[in-house]
């Protein structure tokens, strides 16, 4: 059978694989937990799982399988790669088609897992150890860019099977990427991640594959560990066990391959943090390997005096947010690009959102004098002392309302009567704080006259300034207009008082440079708040092609500041509360979905201002009119909303500990998935707490059933959000919910 693929190139060799789960029934056991195996395969192959995704339901159309598959795509005029394989094996038995994926799998596997320096092909593992023996001696271990002679050994080790095949054997001279583990014990100093690069000296097996020991040569002991958040720039890092960003699921004292296009993304991060490292790096590996480590992808999009951003949505524990991860997969389908006229475009957008396409349309056939009303956008600048007198207009607003409202706190004001000011919503981008070093280094840019970069608001009916995009500045600028940073005393030149060395404030500043500062003009860009989420962040996109994308949960939230936002933000505080990471809002996306879909089916009132079946053409227009509905119910009605999601996540969560299940997630996934999440919370709502306390064992039941179904995970894989999709859903779950009250006799 080697004849049939030696000539083929990896591309191809990928597409034969997708071709052959494509003739395979959705029921026939060798497609199970495909999606585990779409992700195995972009690690063999370095080809994203969504790519890989995209070509088996591409070819779905052409085989009696019981899928669908994208039987829009005609592949001969739109995929001639994917139409040439099809041409070729299409006719090929199940039989064959296996034969020939098994030795692609063999080629794939012998060069996904190894480096070759000097001549030899050494394999790639990693360890993540807890134990207070070997972790505290690693930790204790100097630090130093050169390479070290230090050895060490690691036992009660699981994972590695001596009978597994030949290139998965871990053997002497492989590499070791060692990782400090653990949670609370007292020994413990240091963060979990990686602290040491080591080399295989000595196997130590038994007849069973746990509790085996190792010897390992440290070569390279860093100087601080490398957390997963440190790599959450490095994307290639993000499937690799105890190091990378995915960590959940992954025990201590276990071994793991690392695949090669992680291992050099991670050689890269090291040199990246640690610059002294790169010659001990070159020798390691070898001068052929280094010159690789330039073409590492990073997503490093920040600006200079932008949010330091942690990537945290590249994190594998959310399915289904709207995140960057999903546009940079979508850049890598060598076929989208291919056909792609707008680059920028295809990252910053979803061109399979067809809410967006509707809207856009709608857009482009208005009279122009209507399309500059819809779209009012306009470009502004604003001095600091302007910026200064909107936002204490702001922050005397805040301390008179809190005064009157005693038992009030920040989040809970009513910014109805406030205008013309500059409100900065009290938890909006709080997980970004920049550092007095840079907040220095911005006041410095200031002083000298640098452009910074521009700033982003949107305008509420009330002509607030609402902060979306530059908050981290605005703060830096305000705390050295206040009193509250200072500059290094080198800046004692600029003073009044120029013999001291005392730090500098700005009352120490002369007259002329307090003006120079004051009067310093700032381009800002000024959306009005109507503009719903979707085409704000493509103004943003347009209008600063050098900052960094806002997801749209952000700009929502910026354009909705009231009660909405003070209740998610109230969930958003409760730790008990939280399933996925809170940073860039995705925690908050969830919780919204959730309520939208609870409203549709539990509130008239909404039910009356928002017909489901005749308005909805998108997520994102939904969302925006949920959160300028709870903003204009009362209090006691909000208060219920946040009851509502505690009991009911509290009351899964209980649930979920009788088989110590994963929080809604798919049957093979460690991640919680959205569309699980928000489906399964809407189907348990329209039961009492008390009833489903008393028969937790049956909920528990129903919800394995409904992960299970193979209808129901077709159905939240991709294009989710389509109408089509949601209704389907929505049938799905009254079904349900009557088959529980039947078992309940209700």
């Amino acid at each position: 059978m080697i004849n049939k693929i030696e000539n083929l190139d990896l591309k191809q060799r990928v597409q034969i694989i997708c071709l052959y789960f494509s003739r395979l029934e959705s029921k026939d056991l060798r497609r199970s937990k495909i999606i585990s195996r779409y992700r195995e395969l972009e690690v063999l192959s370095g080809i994203k799982a969504n790519t890989i995704r995209q070509w088996t339901d591409s070819f779905d159309p052409y085989f009696d399988n019981g899928r669908k598959g994208y039987y829009q795509r005609d592949l001969e005029h739109s995929n001639k790669s994917l139409w040439n394989v099809y041409k070729k094996y299409g006719q090929y038995s199940v039989g064959e088609l296996q034969e020939i994926v098994t030795e692609v799998y063999e080629t794939l596997d012998k060069n996904s897992y190894s480096l070759n320096i000097g001549g030899d092909d050494v394999y790639l593992y990693s360890i993540k150890t807890k134990k207070e023996e070997t972790s505290t001696s690693l930790y204790s271990l100097e630090d130093s860019p050169e390479i070290v002679n230090f050895t060490l050994r690691i036992d009660n080790l699981n994972r590695y099977n001596p009978r597994t095949s030949k290139n998965q054997q871990l053997k002497v001279g492989d590499l070791l990427f060692l990782s400090l583990g653990g949670d609370n014990e007292k020994w413990k100093r240091w963060e979990n991640g990686l602290t040491a690069v080591g080399k295989v000296e000595a196997i130590y097996t038994k007849d069973f594959i746990k509790d085996y020991e190792i010897e390992t040569k440290v070569l390279l002991k860093l100087p601080i560990e490398i957390t997963p958040s440190d790599l959450y720039y490095y994307p290639d890092t993000s499937n690799e066990f105890n190091i990378g960003p995915s960590l959940k699921g992954t025990p201590n004292q276990a071994i793991n391959r690392v695949s090669t296009k992680g291992a050099l993304s991670i050689f890269s991060a090291i040199c990246d943090i640690f610059p002294e490292y790169k010659n001990s790096i070159r020798r390691l590996i070898g001068d052929e390997n280094f010159l690789q480590l330039d073409k590492v992808p990073k997503l490093r999009t920040t600006g200079e005096y932008e949010e330091e951003t942690r990537r945290t949505n590249l994190e594998l524990d959310f399915e289904g947010s709207d995140d960057l991860i999903d546009k940079v997969n979508l850049l890598s389908d060598e076929n989208y690009r291919e056909n792609s006229q707008d680059l920028e475009l295809a990252l910053h957008m979803d061109r399979s959102d067809e809410g967006y396409k509707a809207e856009k349309k709608e857009l482009m056939s208005l009279p122009a004098n209507e399309l500059k009303r819809k779209l009012s956008v306009t470009q502004r600048e604003l001095s600091i002392s302007d910026i200064k007198k909107f936002y204490d207009r702001f922050s005397g607003y805040e301390a008179e309302y809190l005064y009157i409202n005693k038992d009030k706190d920040s989040e809970g004001i009513n910014y109805s009567n406030l205008g013309d000011a500059l409100i900065l919503e009290p938890d909006f981008q709080r997980e970004y704080v920049w550092k007095k070093d840079k907040k220095q280094q911005l006041i410095d840019s200031l002083l000298l006259g640098i452009p910074i970069p521009t700033f982003y608001f949107s305008i509420d009916k009330n002509g607030n300034l609402l902060v979306v995009d530059g908050k981290q500045r605005i703060n830096s600028i305000l705390e050295f207009l206040d009193g509250q940073l200072s500059l290094p005393p080198t800046y004692r030149f600029l003073c009044l008082d120029k013999e001291t060395t005392d730090e500098v404030y700005f009352s120490d500043l002369e007259s002329r440079i307090k003006r120079k500062l004051e009067d310093y003009p700032l381009t800002c860009y000024l959306v009005d708040s109507s503009v719903i989420p979707r085409f704000q962040n493509e103004i943003f996109m347009r209008v600063n092609r050098g900052g960094e994308r806002l997801t749209i949960q952000a700009i929502r939230n910026a354009s909705n500041v009231g009660k909405v936002t003070s209740l998610l933000n109230k969930i958003s505080k409760n730790k008990e509360l939280q399933i996925v990471p809170i940073k860039r809002k995705k925690d908050q996306y969830l919780v919204l979905r959730f309520f939208a879909y609870y409203l549709i089916h539990n509130s008239k009132v909404f039910n009356s201002i928002y017909n489901f079946e005749a308005e909805y053409n998108g997520i994102d227009n939904l969302l925006d009119k949920v959160m300028k509905y709870i903003n204009i119910i009362n209090d006691s009605e909000v208060s219920d909303l946040y009851s509502l999601y505690d009991k009911y996540l509290r009351i899964s969560k209980q649930m979920f500990g009788l088989k110590s299940y994963k929080d809604f997630s798919r049957i093979d996934s460690n991640s919680v998935n959205m569309v699980i999440f928000e489906s399964w919370m809407l189907l348990i709502s329209n039961f009492s707490i008390t009833v489903i306390e008393d028969k937790l064992e049956l909920f528990f039941n129903k919800y394995i059933e409904f992960v299970s179904d193979s209808k129901f995970v077709d159905n939240i894989l991709y294009r989710r959000d389509s109408k089509e999709k949601v209704l389907w859903r929505f049938n799905y779950i009254k079904k349900n919910v009557d088959d529980l009250k039947h078992k309940l006799g209700m």
